[in-house]
């Protein structure tokens, strides 16, 4: 379960493999024809290395249990048997991880050269790419939080600052409207 959760939030790992889909979307299966042999292991090398889809490994058993609450939901009656046969089935299909492992190997293969997969594996390879693997988790969350008190302080100054700017150039006392609350107790995030 470490593992898991230590890979769930790779920030970089997320922030890369995101950022290169969306780059290749679109690009399609012709380019992946041009990508050499030695250029995909690479690429495998890199993503191995940098535990690129490592994030993905709670995929399966989530949908695992999803299906087996679906189907005893609708059939509790038949609960052993639903178990049963859904964790065989999960079994059977969990070679499919592979197509996984080579779509995002070939994603990396589609923006990176060869030399550079190489440079990329080799720095995931070594003490410190190891260590920012192992403390993207907690590099991210704290970025995270830097980000939101440095946005509550420009936004409070910037408030401040044209309060007293109306104030000194129109005589105008303007105090700001008071936000609406995120719905659904959902947390307000700055927008840019």
């Amino acid at each position: 379960m470490q593992n898991t959760q230590r890979g769930s939030n790779r920030f970089a790992a997320t922030a890369l493999g995101l950022g290169l889909a969306a780059l290749v979307a679109g690009s399609g299966p012709a380019i992946a024809q041009d990508i050499s042999d030695s250029h995909l292991a690479a690429a495998r090398a890199t993503v191995n290395a940098s535990e690129a889809t490592t994030r993905f490994d709670i995929i399966l058993p989530q949908v695992l249990q999803d299906v087996k609450t679906r189907f005893i939901s609708n059939r509790p009656d038949l609960e052993n048997e639903i178990t049963e046969v859904a964790n065989e089935e999960a079994i059977a299909i969990a070679s499919r991880r592979a197509d996984l492992e080579r779509e995002v190997a070939t994603i990396f293969a589609r923006v990176f050269s060869e030399a550079e997969l190489q440079e990329l594996e080799a720095f995931y390879s070594t003490e410190v790419g190891k260590k920012l693997l192992a403390e993207t988790d907690v590099i991210g969350r704290q970025i995270l939080a830097a980000s939101r008190v440095w946005a509550n302080g420009i936004a409070r100054d910037l408030e401040v600052n044209v309060a007293r700017k109306l104030d000194e150039q129109f005589g105008a006392t303007v105090e700001p409207a008071e936000e609406a609350a995120p719905a659904d107790g959902a947390e307000a995030t700055p927008t840019q």
